[in-house]
């Protein structure tokens, strides 16, 4: 006698929308050509795999898990479709309703624990379509997979273009749906078919198995599907070598790819884990990685997210398949300039290959060298050949140029894990201008170091054993004063003056003023302190910050004090009677003083007596003094008596009111000085 069974049609199926959805469209990911950082060797590699096994007529499948279109991968995936880099796509029952669901209603996956607690998990009305959908596609003799992409296309859904079922559909390449019964939403709906089930899933197995008939010298990727994705594999295999053997051919010549997020060290994944160990269990390993491929494949194991390991698979794969096409459509270009418009007009975008025009775009025959490097580099993002151009280039416009656009590509990033990546990148600090010899490499990492906000990354920059320039771009963004007086001890004197700046505490500047050995440190702590006694006592003692005291001292008397102190240091007076207003000081210091720099300073702020401006005007340095004679003298007497002094040094003849000819060897240089010849050239005298 049969048992009972659940009575489906008390069941309440709510319009899907009322549902809340955790994903939208905008999810779905552009193809560019600068997907998401993923850096993995392997890519390259199976990239150049999938390719050559395309070059043989070799089957490429991709299966994935419902994981895949949830991180929104389906343009890329479109696009291998399209270009023919992928010639079959399996996914299980969840891929293909996340598919529909999409295309539907530009939005998918629910809340488990919101709906299941209030039981409505799954309960969608648009979702349970998927069954009628089934049974029409099943009187038709179709599989899951077409049955659902063929409603899609033709029913024009309004998002059909981001459905990996309907776009298959529509280029007449099979994707399969390996359907679990009871695995799925749509199996809780009261027009669910299990017959019907059984029937549409087991004609894609078959259609799977065919396409694995052809996989020798082909290969399989297995994105992210841990149960479905091995075990149809595997059956399906087991069918296509035994037909294989009875025709005398071989499926043994299999690449196959697991893409997913368990951690396997090394490289040695194609032994199958022994049991003992929990990984044994992980199918994905021992079935696609290790036991299909023993008899003469190979396999590849890369661990990611699936919204960074997909679209840097099929991006190398467009990178290089593309790179032949675009180099036989650059022989062809006769001329420069066709050249030129060739890329600027975006018929030559392959970044490797305009790494290689950037490399060799200056040579004797080309007229537009320099217009084609720069427009090469503009279109140009991965570092690595930047940074190849601008240290291996032989022409300097070349390095300049790519040195300047990884720095734009730099200060762009807001990733923070990213910047911390780019701050402690080395591999910059070998970029430098050979024309003028300068390393500009840390320019680079300062501009990451710059955008960096969290303190914790920042203070471990500040402390690395590194190019000051780059430290010290860390610690301007730091406000730690524990921290910033620790680090006020360094070895480094541009990075304790970089710290100095920051500090608040007067007391700890004050003994850096007393104790560093670097002036320039000492100056800058002196800058921060507004003590006036220690100012004071500084600028009367100290030779190397003296200045900088004296410009923080606002009490006059004190300034005067130390003007009449400091008779063995002009430009501390200097800078103390800068700051001084008392005109009967001033008056009075003009009369004694005998430094010229310091008496005009005094003369152009107070009216003096013109022994004073005769004074400044006979010990003026040679290139004041005739300015000197002419703006502030008119009695004539006074100027040749001004000019018989000059003209006694020989560094000026009168009688042709100008001065000695230096260019014509009136003057003889011993380095930095230059003493009269003993004959003028210009007058003869």
């Amino acid at each position: 006698m049969p048992f009972t069974k659940f009575d489906r049609s008390k069941l309440d199926i709510l319009p899907l929308s009322e549902r809340n959805s955790d994903l939208d469209l905008s999810v779905i990911m552009d193809v560019t050509n600068n997907p998401k950082t993923f850096d993995n060797p392997k890519i390259d590699q199976l990239a150049e795999d999938i390719i050559s096994a395309r070059k043989k007529g070799a089957a490429v499948i991709l299966m994935y898990g419902a994981h895949v279109i949830r991180s929104g991968c389906a343009k890329y995936m479109l696009k291998l479709m399209e270009e023919g880099y992928v010639t079959h796509f399996a996914t299980n029952g969840a891929g293909a309703i996340h598919d529909f669901e999409f295309a539907l209603a530009g939005e998918t996956c629910e809340s488990v624990a919101k709906y299941i607690s209030e039981g409505q998990f799954g309960l969608w009305h648009e979702s349970g379509i998927i069954n009628d959908v089934l049974k029409e596609g099943a009187a038709l003799g179709l599989g899951a997979g077409e049955s659902i992409g063929r409603y899609i296309w033709e029913n024009n859904f309004p998002n059909r273009d981001t459905s990996v079922l309907a776009n298959a559909y529509k280029n007449q390449i099979p994707a399969t749906v390996h359907i679990g019964i009871g695995n799925d939403i749509i199996h809780e709906h009261p027009n669910c078919d299990g017959a019907v089930l059984g029937e549409t899933s087991y004609t894609d197995f078959l259609i799977y198995a065919e396409t694995i008939s052809k996989l020798q010298h082909g290969v399989f990727l297995n994105f992210g599907s841990a149960v479905a994705g091995p075990e149809v594999y595997l059956k399906c295999l087991a069918m296509a070598r035994n037909v294989a053997k009875q025709e005398n051919r071989e499926i043994f010549d299999i690449t196959t790819a697991v893409f997913d997020l368990l951690p396997i060290e090394g490289d040695d994944y194609n032994a199958t884990p022994p049991k003992t160990d929990p990984r044994y269990y992980f199918r994905p390993w021992k079935t696609i990685l290790s036991r299909t491929v023993a008899d003469g494949g190979k396999s590849y194991y890369i661990q990611g997210t699936h919204d960074l390991t997909l679209p840097a698979l099929a991006s190398k794969i467009f990178e290089i398949a593309s790179y032949a096409e675009e180099k036989k459509e650059w022989v062809n270009l006769y001329y420069d300039s066709n050249r030129l418009d060739a890329i600027e007009n975006g018929k030559i975008i392959n970044p490797k290959f305009l790494a290689k025009i950037a490399m060799e775009a200056q040579t004797d025959n080309y007229n537009h060298a320099s217009d084609i490097c720069i427009a090469a580099l503009d279109r140009i993002s991965d570092e690595t050949d930047l940074i190849r151009i601008a240290t291996k280039s032989v022409y300097d416009d070349n390095r300049r140029n790519a040195f300047r656009r990884i720095l734009d590509t730099v200060e762009r990033i807001t990733d923070e894990e990213i910047l911390i990546q780019k701050a402690t990148d080395n591999r910059y600090d070998v970029l430098k201008d050979e024309y003028h010899g300068i390393i500009e490499g840390w320019k680079i990492r300062q501009a990451a170091v710059k955008n960096i906000t969290s303190e914790d990354a920042l203070k471990n920059i500040a402390t690395m054993k590194d190019i000051s320039f780059v430290r010290i771009a860390a610690i301007e963004k730091i406000t730690d004063q524990a921290f910033l007086r620790k680090i006020a001890t360094d070895k480094d004197a541009y990075v304790r003056e970089t710290a100095v700046k920051r500090i608040t505490d007067e007391e700890f500047l004050k003994l850096i003023v007393r104790n560093d050995n670097n002036d320039n440190v000492r100056k800058t702590a002196v800058k921060r302190i507004t003590d006036e006694e220690f100012l004071i006592d500084m600028a009367k003692h100290s030779h190397h910050v003296g200045v900088a005291a004296v410009n923080k001292i606002t009490n006059e008397a004190a300034l005067i004090e130390i003007v009449k102190k400091r008779t063995d240091d002009k430009y501390i007076r200097k800078a103390a009677i800068e700051k001084i207003t008392d005109e009967n000081f001033l008056r009075e210091i003009s009369n004694v003083e005998e430094d010229w720099d310091i008496l005009y300073n005094i003369a152009m702020r107070i009216k003096v007596d013109d022994t004073v401006w005769i004074k400044i005007a006979k010990s003026a340095s040679y290139e004041y003094y005739n300015d000197i004679v002419y703006k502030f003298f008119s009695n004539e007497e006074t100027k040749k008596e001004i000019i018989s002094h000059w003209e006694s040094k020989g560094v000026y003849c009168y009688s042709k009111n100008k001065k000695h000819d230096w260019e014509d060897n009136s003057f003889h240089s011993n380095g930095w000085d230059y003493y009269p010849a003993t004959q003028c050239k210009i007058c003869g005298e």
